[in-house]
């Protein structure tokens, strides 16, 4: 068994994310956003068990991504002896934007993550194409994955 337990927190940038205008409507919902978050570190807690470690050193797998992404680099941030790594995606190789830097990113986080035997938690609403992309790579690569459904809607 290996030592690290790695795993991908990601999904939507619309999940529990916030504007940066103060003036705006959701901004004004920070306590209902708040609840958002806790309910969403909550469910990474229960998923990330005592028994689902296996007393290994967890590393959480950050994309660098607004929303789901945050999520998971919060809960890292609130937990003793976890680790983040921070996969960035390279938007502007050799000068010019590429579009496909965000979809080559989450391969490489998968890669990382399934040399230790890891772990997808994708919180997804089913129209991300980001997320589908990272749940079919990690099912192609044998990555298991948890799919934490939430509605766009909530998240105008």
């Amino acid at each position: 068994m290996n030592n690290t337990y790695r795993v991908i927190v990601a999904g939507g940038r619309k999940f529990c994310s916030m504007p940066t205008n103060p003036n705006s409507k959701k901004r004004k919902m920070m306590r209902f956003m708040g609840e958002e978050i806790q309910t969403a570190l909550a469910k990474i807690s229960a998923i990330l068990t005592p028994e689902r470690v296996a007393g290994r050193k967890v590393e959480i797998i950050c994309g660098m991504a607004m929303g789901a992404d945050t999520v998971g680099r919060y809960w890292a941030e609130f937990n003793q002896d976890v680790t983040i790594s921070y996969w960035e995606p390279d938007w502007y190789p050799k000068g010019q934007y590429f579009k496909g830097a965000g979809h080559l990113r989450n391969c490489e986080m998968g890669d990382h993550a399934s040399e230790e035997d890891g772990l997808l938690i994708d919180f997804y609403d089913g129209e991300s194409p980001g997320s589908k992309q990272m749940i079919n790579y990690a099912a192609q690569i044998g990555l298991e994955t948890i799919i934490v459904p939430y509605d766009a809607e909530d998240y105008p």
